[in-house]
């Protein structure tokens, strides 16, 4: 079942999804909670922060340039928004992989 909060939830990760595809660091920050918890996909682990996530992104964006878009969203048991996206890395000049797509699934804790 869809609600009012969980479309508002909607609308802030896909406002977030686009500032990180425009590289807009600061717009894509301003989305999220200042101790955001969020994975190290390169490097694993994770990083703690908005000023961490900005230096992860700026060190990412120096080595590929993914583009994510949301295709779905639903809400767990708990409440938290579990997004569904689609992720595409085009092959870049430094590295010798033909690039990679794929879809991924997460949860995200609202701003609240």
């Amino acid at each position: 079942m869809v609600n009012d909060m969980m479309i508002t939830e909607q609308n802030l990760l896909i406002q977030a999804y686009n500032a990180f595809n425009a590289r807009d660091v600061d717009a894509a920050l301003d989305t999220m909670h200042p101790d955001v918890d969020w994975p190290n996909g390169m490097e694993g682990g994770r990083v703690q922060g908005r000023g961490a996530v900005r230096n992860y992104w700026c060190r990412q964006w120096t080595i590929i340039d993914p583009h994510v878009e949301p295709v779905a969203f639903t809400a767990d048991v708990n409440g938290q928004i579990i997004a569904e996206v689609h992720q595409v890395v085009p092959a870049q000049k430094r590295l010798t992989a033909k690039g990679a797509e794929g879809f991924l699934r997460g949860p995200w804790r609202p701003l609240l």
